[in-house]
């Protein structure tokens, strides 16, 4: 009896922990030609993570928008960018998938400036628990 009792319990814990967990997917996707970007978090799939991220960069006006990164574990997020060179060229830094929001923004930041980079900014940092998923108001751009 006490055995029934012990693997319904585990059962009902596994039960209401997992949709969080398969909730936890992000990406990130950038356009090089337009320097734009979109990402996405809490997804049911990675699939549906890069294939969210791939349609918010488009919508902010990205042309040929490429994955940069994505994950499967949840954790805090971060995107940053600078400037390469006497090109100016863009240059997107990403973490995913960290245990606080400043270890997530300090690692962005540092593959920018690690790079080359200038004038390196923070973009956005977000928190995917696989509880929420992003929202955004979708008539505000993305910054450039």
């Amino acid at each position: 009896m006490k055995s029934s009792a012990l693997i319904l319990t585990f059962l009902s814990v596994i039960l209401f922990a997992l949709p969080s967990a398969l909730r936890a997917q992000s990406a990130v996707a950038f356009c090089y030609s337009t320097n734009i970007y979109g990402f996405t978090y809490g997804s049911v799939s990675a699939d549906t993570a890069k294939a969210d991220a791939l349609s918010r960069c488009k919508l902010y006006g990205g042309v040929k928008p490429l994955i940069v990164t994505s994950s499967s574990k949840g954790g805090y997020g971060a995107i940053a960018m600078g400037r390469i060179g006497v090109s100016n060229k863009v240059f997107v830094g990403v973490s995913l998938s960290q245990p606080t929001r400043e270890k997530a923004e300090a690692d962005a930041m540092k593959y920018v400036k690690d790079q080359g980079a200038t004038e390196i900014r923070l973009f956005n940092s977000f928190l995917d628990d696989g509880k929420n998923s992003v929202e955004f108001d979708l008539k505000e751009p993305a910054q450039k």
